[in-house]
Parts: C-alpha cells; sequence; structure tokens
C-alpha cells in the first residue's frame, strides 16, 4: 500500500503515468544503474579527453572540460539506458511518452503542480539545507563550510557572461531534465513494479543522493531525492519534478555566482 493517501481514482491516475515502462516483459533496475556507471565512466572519458587537449594539469580543470565531462556522461547513459529499453520491447518514442495512446510521466502537469514545485525547489536550497546542517553547525562550522565547496570550484570556472549562461544552461536546464529521466522516471519507475511507493521513492532517492559522491552533501541531496520522487508521484507527471530540481539548482547557482 502506498504511504502517500490519494484517493482511489487519483491514486491509480498516478499510478500508471508514474510508471515510465508499463510493460508486460520483465523489467528490473540493472539498465538505469548500468546507465548510471556508463555515465560516470563516459563523463570521465570526455572530461580527460578535453583536459589533455588543453594541456590541463593534474588537479585542474577548465569550464570546457567540465561540460565536455557532462555531456559525455549524459550521452553514455542514455545510450545504455535506450538501448536496454529497446532490447525490453520497448520502442523509444515509447519510453519518452511521445506516442498520444501511451500514459506516462511524461504528460503534462497542471500549472500549479509547476509552479508550486519551483517555489519548493528553491526554498529547499533557502530554507531546508540550512535548517538540516544547522546542529552540524553547533559541533564544527568548518564541516558546514564545506558544504558548497564543490560547488563554489566549479562556478568560478565561469569566469565572464557566457560562462555563466553556458553554466546555467547545464546545471539549470539539461542536469534537471537528464537526472529526473534517469533517476525519477526510469529508476523510481522500475522500482516501483516491485515495491511500494514509499519504498521506491526511499531508495531511488538514497541512490540519488549517493552517486553525486559528495558525503557531505549526502543527507540533503538524498532527502531532496526523495521530495522529488515524491512530486513525481503524487503530481502524476515528470514535469513538477523537473521543476523543482530546476528551481533548486537556479537558486544554488544564483547564490553562488551572485554572492
Amino acid at each position: 500500500m502506498s504511504a502517500l493517501p490519494k484517493s482511489s481514482s487519483e491514486s491509480d491516475a498516478a499510478d500508471n503515468q508514474f510508471r515510465l515502462i508499463a510493460s508486460p516483459a520483465p523489467w528490473t533496475v540493472l539498465a538505469p544503474l548500468a546507465a548510471i556507471v556508463a555515465g560516470i565512466v563516459g563523463g570521465s572519458i570526455g572530461y580527460q579527453i578535453v583536459a589533455l587537449a588543453q594541456g590541463l594539469g593534474k588537479g585542474e580543470r577548465s569550464l570546457a572540460s567540465m561540460a565536455a565531462g557532462v555531456v559525455t556522461m549524459w550521452l553514455a547513459a542514455g545510450v545504455v539506458l535506450f538501448g536496454a529499453m529497446r532490447r525490453l520491447n520497448r520502442p523509444v518514442p515509447v519510453v519518452l511518452g511521445l506516442r498520444a495512446d501511451v500514459e506516462c510521466s511524461f504528460s503534462l502537469a497542471k500549472p500549479k503542480w509547476l509552479l508550486g514545485a519551483t517555489i519548493a525547489g528553491v526554498v529547499c536550497q533557502f530554507v531546508v539545507v540550512p535548517i538540516l546542517y544547522a546542529p552540524l553547525r553547533l559541533f564544527d562550522s568548518a564541516w558546514v563550510d564545506k558544504l558548497d565547496e564543490s560547488a563554489r570550484e566549479v562556478t568560478a570556472l565561469a569566469d565572464n557572461a557566457w560562462g555563466i549562461v553556458a553554466l546555467g544552461v547545464l546545471l539549470v536546464v539539461g542536469a534537471p531534465l537528464v537526472e529526473e529521466i534517469i533517476y525519477r522516471a526510469v529508476l523510481v519507475g522500475a522500482l516501483r513494479r516491485r515495491l511500494s511507493v514509499r519504498g521506491s521513492v526511499v531508495i531511488g532517492g538514497l541512490i540519488f543522493g549517493a552517486i553525486h559522491i559528495q558525503p557531505l552533501q549526502f543527507p540533503a541531496l538524498a532527502l531532496f531525492g526523495m521530495l522529488l520522487g515524491v512530486i513525481a508521484y503524487r503530481s502524476g507527471s515528470l514535469w513538477p519534478a523537473v521543476a523543482c530540481h530546476m528551481g533548486f539548482n537556479m537558486a544554488t547557482l544564483a547564490v553562488l555566482t551572485l554572492g
């Protein structure tokens, strides 16, 4: 049973839309996990190629090398993911909801969901995250100060207006869309075929937090991933989760570039 109460009709409708893959063929979490691993490997290769071409030393990076790593990560993950889907007889247009006869996570969401989710993402960054780490600040404020260290290093690479625009496209548009497809739509959708809503959302959030490989940020990222899963399920659409993710990243970028 779902831990997120709804009326029977709302639950059925959301369940149908939340499951990106509605196929009688066997489906496991191996395909999305393989896509995540492929993305990490592909991103590392893309980053190293550009870094070598630019003559960057160990520990050095540029906006171009970072962008190359991110884009090749998305491409590698996409190739593996869509390849697996086709092997499972799920044509790409069906999986992405490009055919009108298929109910899936890319169904349109009500404007109130999109607006509310975007605001929720901003609130999470400015209110929830500071509250979450407030107890840690009492013991060692230096740890809390390191929370945004990696993010600041990334934004420092954008040393002009065009760099900030490029960073915005990657972090505010590309990352939320790609990550929500992989984690909420496909991964949580696969888990949902075997677990309850609560179980699939929690596990999906934990994987989302862990895959960023930022130990200090893990609690916030895992909880945020769970929130995104709840939003996708309750709205019956992936778009509010994408909007929430965009709001969160946009708030982060604004603080780091304007602060």
